[in-house]
């Protein structure tokens, strides 16, 4: 479950009642430390929870942006909005244990979606990613519309590692609502 910044701040408020009343004050506080600092990484694990993701961020990216160049099944582009958002937005919050600098995180998602993962660059890589979604959701693959979409998707990855970077929630919104 991703929660905002004011449910977590929520969730702590009330958990502190009731924890402080089973907990020494010192166990709730450990407690809530705990709670507000899990989603903060070491550079390798931000990068590996980081690449977890890349799949499925590629996956619905490119079939949102099908559905928007060829006008077909537009009934399911709310679900891959929707699932693309919750993947970016998780990757948003995650943030780097030492050095959460927007250069810092720009460079570290740069290493996980253009470096490792070739997705960012490579046209197979891409394709090797989405072949079997795109067939599963019975959508030809062998069509100009697929070619651009790959294309798009390499055109468009340093934008999404730029705002995923950012952690602005707000940007996220809208740049899923443009797709």
């Amino acid at each position: 479950m991703i929660m905002d910044y004011q449910e977590k701040k929520a969730k702590i408020l009330s958990l502190n009642t009731r924890i402080e009343q089973h907990m020494t004050c010192l166990e709730s506080r450990e407690y809530i430390a705990k709670l507000t600092a899990e989603m903060v990484y070491p550079r390798q694990e931000f990068k590996r929870k980081a690449d977890d993701l890349t799949s499925q961020i590629t996956i619905n990216w490119c079939l949102v942006n099908y559905a928007k160049l060829s006008g077909d099944k537009q009934e399911l582009v709310w679900r891959w909005k929707n699932e693309l958002s919750a993947h970016i937005t998780h990757v948003a919050k995650m943030k780097l244990k030492k050095n959460d600098s927007l250069e810092a995180r720009i460079k570290a998602l740069n290493e996980v979606w253009v470096d490792e993962s070739e997705i960012g660059k490579d046209p197979e890589t891409v394709n090797m990613t989405i072949y079997f979604k795109f067939v599963e959701e019975r959508i030809s693959t062998n069509n100009e519309v697929y070619g651009q979409v790959i294309t798009n998707l390499i055109n468009e990855v340093p934008n999404m590692v730029y705002i995923m970077a950012q952690g602005d929630l707000n940007t996220i919104n809208a740049y899923i609502t443009k797709l």
